[in-house]
């Protein structure tokens, strides 16, 4: 599934809330790691060693902190 699909039925569902922001992380898998190499989109993808993209990082600080 393209997650546009899911990306744009969430924004279309909260729409003019003022509560709610969105951060569409191309590239990224659901851990917030870059997805790629053998295994990607696969299960397989994640049981190697990952690290959390550092824009992710900065946005939920700034999110936190904001």
């Amino acid at each position: 599934m393209d997650p546009e699909d899911d990306y744009g039925a969430w924004t279309d569902l909260l729409d003019g809330k003022g509560n709610v922001s969105f951060q569409l992380y191309l590239g990224l898998n659901h851990m917030f790691c870059i997805s790629g190499g053998p295994g990607a989109g696969t299960t397989a993808e994640y049981y190697g060693e990952m690290t959390v993209n550092p824009t992710v990082i900065d946005d939920i600080a700034g999110f936190v902190l904001g």
